[in-house]
């Protein structure tokens, strides 16, 4: 079976990837009762105060991935990539595993169908009293297309 994979190598492949990432991220936090801003008190006790921003970044990732094709047209793939990185006081990560099936009916398009573990966590470590997190976290199925050129 070695020998297999020596004379046909496109039925196994092993990459090491690095790329950009575009993250674009909405915050949205509505304050109210006693409302403090800045250490001055804002309005009667009912009042609400609405503070937010958009972020859109791009992020390096690396990363790693393993394809077996068991036939012209029916293949798996798991990979993993991953970034950490600390900016300004702000320290995050980024975390996406993979395992999927594909079938390829024709040589540039194909569709896949797997499992994802993906999470982003975003600390806030600008003073020792913040205790600010943000955390995205997803485990479940997804569907894709594959398009090649």
């Amino acid at each position: 079976m070695c020998g297999y994979f020596l004379k046909n190598p496109r039925l196994f492949t092993q990459s090491l990837k690095a790329g950009l990432h575009l993250t674009k991220v909405h915050t949205f936090f509505r304050l109210s009762g006693a409302v403090y801003k800045d250490g001055v008190p804002v309005g009667t006790p009912a009042t609400a105060v609405d503070e937010g921003e958009d972020v859109a970044a791009p992020l390096p990732h690396l990363g790693a991935s393993y394809g077996y094709a068991f036939s012209q047209k029916f293949g798996f793939r798991a990979q993993a990539l991953a970034f950490a990185l600390e900016i300004s006081g702000y320290k995050g990560s980024l975390v996406d595993l993979g395992l999927d099936v594909q079938y390829r009916p024709w040589e540039r398009f194909g569709v896949g169908a797997g499992l994802r573990y993906f999470n982003i966590t975003v600390d806030d470590k600008r003073n020792a009293d913040s205790r600010a997190r943000f955390t995205f976290e997803y485990f479940g199925p997804v569907i894709y297309g594959v398009l090649s050129f």
